[in-house]
């Protein structure tokens, strides 16, 4: 009898519980799916609330260095200075992964 019973051979556990690891089915970077999962989240709910006007400039997707970069420019061009403009960006990506 082996520690990880009813697990499949060569199965992925956690903390070696015998509890079988399966990916989300919501995990896919497409636009808007995880939106309503991610919404019971105050993290997530926090940062609607204060940075809800400054969403859609990250765009659609997966961020990567061009989003970002291009982020940068809209809220620096909104009128925030450098530090600023990189700390909203930072809140606006951690919104988007917390709903990928």
């Amino acid at each position: 009898m082996g520690i990880l019973q009813g697990a499949a051979p060569g199965s992925a556990t956690a903390d070696g519980l015998g509890i079988a690891i399966s990916p989300c089915p919501g995990q896919r970077a497409q636009p808007g799916v995880g939106r309503a999962e991610a919404d019971h989240s105050r993290f997530v709910q926090r940062i609607r609330r204060r940075y809800g006007a400054q969403l859609p400039v990250l765009g659609a997707g997966l961020p990567d260095a061009a989003a970002m970069r291009e982020a940068v420019r809209a809220l620096r061009e909104q009128g925030r200075d450098l530090s600023g403009a990189l700390r909203v960006m930072r809140h606006l990506v951690m919104e988007r992964l917390a709903v990928l």
